[in-house]
């Protein structure tokens, strides 16, 4: 069924180019592109623009991949078109969010969102239209401890999504959204303090345990990163005062705002942002913070559910001075190793899985327009634009 799937899908593709079986190796795949995007700021083109795909996993790149491996293999030839790794999406809660939080108890550490995954929801499963490979199910920001992000990836239409095991990370949430004038914390102090209270207990031999402890226990000694959403000047400071006492880097999510006393703290401090989402709305200072992190050395990530918004971003912010690699970047690879995920996606390396689209140009240059989404070896959208619009196509 795959061998049918890649000669119907590449035939009806008149430019993604052709697919011919040459060899007795079914399991492997060589795709050969204008360009490929091994990484932000690796990239091959010409002859050594190739990837060979074996059992999901990116087996070979470049010149480094055997003569014999490659004529063995099936090969698709996209010769016009630029391979890049997909673009993974930090925060998302898919349209579930009543599954994903509970707005009773501030302290749920333990809730953990792969219970409440949906394999085949339809949210889930429009990610790829858009470019998007890799999704971190966030808990919601009702709770100071919200619970444990999960990393999963859409499917085909027949086999649903998964969840990639082990990876996500511990949410914890300042904004106003945890605020409750029915229970405590009512106030981002008491909030603070929440926080200060449990990560103190966690740290404690002696102290009282639980199962919520035990997931903050393992955050603290490293087993979790930990995110902290904190849109505000003023939620910003009191997420890195509590990063500094506790000597802890977390990532920061949907930060709006940053002033020059806070960037200078955030300077080597090995704390990332998720920045909120850039549009042609924004702010002048908004539109040029990318740049500014990327010169005093910060990584962040853009935030946003949909491709589209992410490559938006990451364009408008190369228009207000941001390096056109850590655009991409910011997409990618920060991302992916934000969610602990940065050892499986978010570069083409070998070893790594095989996620990545196929774009008619440059992945952050916005006339640029998607072929085709890839998923563990497999493709699961291509674009009606570029001759294929049936269900049949991603499976």
């Amino acid at each position: 069924m795959q061998r049918i799937l890649l000669s119907l899908t590449c035939a009806t593709l008149g430019f993604a180019g052709t697919l011919a079986a040459q060899g007795a190796d079914g399991s492997s795949v060589l795709i050969r592109a204008g360009n490929l995007v091994v990484a932000p700021n690796e990239w091959l083109s010409g002859a050594d623009a190739r990837i060979l795909i074996r059992d999901g996993k990116v087996a070979g790149i470049g010149a480094s991949i055997p003569a014999e491996a490659a004529r063995r293999a099936r090969q698709i030839n996209w010769e016009h078109a630029t391979v890049a790794p997909g673009l993974v999406a930090v925060h998302d809660l898919l349209d579930q969010g009543a599954d994903l939080g509970e707005s009773i108890d501030a302290f749920t550490p333990s809730l953990v969102t792969a219970d409440a995954f949906d394999p085949f929801g339809e949210e889930l499963a429009g990610r790829p239209r858009t470019g998007i490979t890799a999704v971190a199910l966030a808990p919601t920001s009702d709770n100071t401890f919200g619970g444990i992000a999960s990393v999963v990836q859409p499917g085909t239409t027949a086999m649903g999504g998964q969840v990639l095991p082990g990876l996500g990370y511990l949410k914890l949430a300042l904004v106003r959204e945890s605020l409750k004038n029915d229970r405590f914390p009512t106030s981002r102090m008491g909030a603070a303090d929440l926080i200060r209270s449990a990560f103190r207990d966690a740290q404690r031999p002696l102290g009282p345990n639980g199962e919520g402890l035990s997931v903050v226990r393992g955050a603290l000694e490293g087993g979790t990163p930990i995110a902290i959403h904190a849109r505000t000047h003023a939620e910003l400071t009191t997420a890195l005062d509590l990063a500094a006492e506790f000597e802890i880097t977390p990532i920061l999510l949907e930060v709006q705002e940053i002033e020059d006393k806070t960037l200078e703290r955030l300077r080597g401090s090995g704390v990332s942002l998720a920045l909120a989402p850039l549009g042609y709305g924004s702010t002048e200072e908004q539109l040029e913070m990318p740049a500014r992190l990327g010169a005093a050395g910060v990584r962040f990530s853009f935030l946003a559910t949909r491709g589209t918004d992410l490559r938006r971003a990451a364009a408008l912010a190369i228009q207000h001075g941001l390096d056109r690699a850590k655009a991409l970047a910011a997409i990618t690879q920060i991302p992916a190793e934000q969610i602990g995920a940065g050892d499986r996606i978010g570069t083409l390396r070998v070893g790594r899985n095989a996620d990545f689209v196929v774009m008619n140009g440059d992945p952050v240059d916005l006339s640029s327009s998607l072929i085709q989404v890839w998923i563990g070896g497999e493709p699961v959208h291509v674009s009606a634009q570029h001759g294929q619009d049936t269900p049949e196509a991603a499976r």
